[in-house]
């Protein structure tokens, strides 16, 4: 998916939430009810990374929880002869490169194996590296969430964001 059919698969709004999703989200319902569900549904998420075990992690917990879209942003190539794609510690992505060949980057597995976890919601794959983000490419994203990058490119996202007054958080984990 390009670029600018991501951001404009962001741009979508939901007013009020379907059947299917009142039957899927009853529990959370219950907890933050139905206008916290529906502003949850119309926020977008622009990932950054697909290799850290923590975006997978977080992008897991906010798809299961009905964020309206997530776009993965990586190019990292999901195997190469000095890292196979079952050499990653990254449970989704293992399970997305298990099921098929046709994944060729960690950004690809995925938001795969995210689509699987909940058909409701809308993922999208964008093949660029972090280095190369634009600002059309955080064009319709409510949050960019970035995890695992150098020095320099959580800088260079920082900026991108503050320049669009738009929310961020950058993470980073250390250890297995």
């Amino acid at each position: 998916l390009d670029q600018v059919a991501a951001t404009q698969a962001m741009a979508a709004k939901i007013t009020e939430l379907s059947a299917s999703e009142k039957k899927v989200y009853d529990r959370q319902l219950r907890v933050w009810g139905v206008d916290t569900q529906l502003r949850l549904s119309n926020a977008s998420l622009l990932l950054v990374n697909a290799t850290s075990l923590l975006a997978a992690e977080t992008a897991k917990n906010l798809v299961l929880a009905g964020v309206g879209s997530l776009t993965v942003v990586d190019n990292t190539p999901l195997s190469s002869p000095t890292r196979p794609a079952s050499n990653t510690n990254n449970y989704l992505v293992n399970a997305a490169s298990s099921s098929s060949d046709s994944y060729e980057t960690y950004g690809s597995a995925l938001a795969a194996s995210l689509q699987e976890l909940n058909p409701l919601v809308r993922v999208h794959h964008v093949c660029t590296s972090a280095s190369s983000l634009s600002a059309d490419t955080l064009a319709g994203a409510t949050l960019v969430a970035a995890f695992g990058l150098s020095t320099a490119d959580f800088d260079s996202i920082s900026r991108l964001c503050r320049a669009q007054s738009k929310p961020y958080y950058l993470g980073a984990s250390a250890g297995g």
